[in-house]
């Protein structure tokens, strides 16, 4: 059966989104290699890049370079000159993987962005339930991987770094994925049951939000919890805008409940589940112990500040590491300049990439582009750089088909 490639444009948009952690638990449960498995997933990428590039390429009239290239373009340079030039040691990562995650894992897919036709109403209805499917693929791994012993991830997430499984190699799903994954699926839900984006039955709410709850609890990381926590009260706000008093009173009792409840959980459990331990030492922790986020952030700002111009470098002084924080990173790499430019292409595709008939798929982007407040790396960033490629070209209407 032959595929269109405007199909094949979708699954390969899919696939570089939310592909990895099924591809991950694909690999446990035919009892493959998962780090050999992951290096075959980006080479899947790779492969599918170019065959979409060297199918699309003639019915491309026009490239349009702009800030976004520019921006790719200088981080390119700044790359190359601290890795292969001055050769900048980093104990944490080969250099030879940051060349394979940044031109294999962001380049190369979004230069065949650029050549797509995509069709956004498939692609936005696809979005919800392709969440759902990696949802449930991650639960499903990280039973794999521990077993009955899966609930103590919520309470003892050092389990992530155990060596001792999957064969001496730790898991290949970490917090931060995991949680990742739960809070995508959590804002997907609440925006379609506030919106109707997607005709889903009742229950699949239901599983849906405890399935999406649980990962993030399990997972442990608070930045995609503020994430999740941002993005409901701002897309509960849109919906009552125009609301009359009696719905603005439930909702109002509703998000009430959920504060006291949580308050509740952080209280009283706090020293049972992982994520409201680490919630309740960032809200009342007075050791005056410095987190290493912050410390992160200390050096990225210093280093911009002491090369304001051109920037410094794409590592942090304190770890030799990326700062986790995609913003401070680039004004700490690249300067005023390379910062202002990447402030400006997420932002303005922030305010400006929102359409009723894309709404899933700018969701998921703004879901990363927060996700880059709090963890990742330029160089690493897979499905922010995929997705804002996505809803730069949709502003631009220049290559969306519907």
């Amino acid at each position: 059966m032959k595929i269109s490639l405007n199909n094949f444009n979708i699954f390969f948009i899919l696939l570089v989104v939310f592909g990895f952690p099924i591809f991950v638990t694909t690999n446990l449960l035919l009892g493959f290699d998962t780090s050999q498995g992951s290096i075959l997933y980006r080479a899947l990428i790779v492969i599918f890049s170019f065959v979409i590039i060297f199918n699309s390429i003639n019915k491309l009239t026009k490239i349009r370079l702009g800030l976004f290239t520019l921006f790719l373009f200088l981080y390119c340079v700044r790359l190359i000159y601290d890795l292969s030039i001055k050769s900048i040691p980093s104990p944490n990562i080969d250099p030879q993987l940051i060349y394979l995650f940044h031109f294999g894992g962001i380049i190369i897919p979004v230069i065949a962005i650029s050549f797509m036709q995509i069709n956004t109403v498939k692609l936005n209805t696809t979005i919800l339930y392709v969440s759902f499917v990696q949802c449930f693929f991650v639960l499903i791994g990280l039973y794999l991987l521990y077993g009955t012993d899966i609930v103590q991830l919520a309470a003892e997430r050092y389990m992530y770094g155990d060596d001792s499984i999957n064969g001496g190699n730790g898991s290949p799903l970490n917090p931060i994925l995991v949680s990742r994954t739960g809070a995508v699926l959590f804002v997907l839900l609440l925006v379609n049951v506030l919106f109707k984006t997607n005709k889903i039955k009742s229950y699949s709410y239901i599983v849906g939000f405890i399935l999406s709850i649980s990962l993030i609890i399990l997972g442990g990381s608070r930045g995609p919890l503020v994430t999740c926590f941002l993005l409901s009260i701002i897309t509960i706000f849109f919906h009552l805008k125009n609301s009359n008093f009696k719905n603005i009173f439930v909702v109002f009792f509703g998000v009430l409940l959920v504060l006291i409840g949580l308050n509740y959980l952080i209280t009283n459990y706090s020293e049972s589940i992982s994520l409201f331990t680490r919630v309740n030492e960032s809200l009342l922790d007075e050791s005056g112990v410095i987190s290493g986020r912050k410390l992160h952030y200390s050096s990225a700002i210093n280093q911009f500040i002491n090369n304001p111009f051109f920037g410094d470098k794409i590592f942090d002084d304190y770890l030799n590491f990326y700062p986790h924080n995609l913003f401070l990173e680039s004004f700490m790499a690249l300067g005023i300049f390379g910062g202002l430019i990447f402030s400006y292409i997420t932002i303005i595709n922030i305010i400006k990439g929102g359409k009723k008939n894309i709404i899933n798929i700018f969701i998921t982007f703004v879901c990363f582009s927060l996700f880059g407040f709090t963890s990742g790396a330029i160089w690493s960033s897979f499905e922010f750089w995929i997705l804002l490629a996505i809803i730069n070209k949709f502003r631009k209407n220049d290559f969306i088909t519907t």
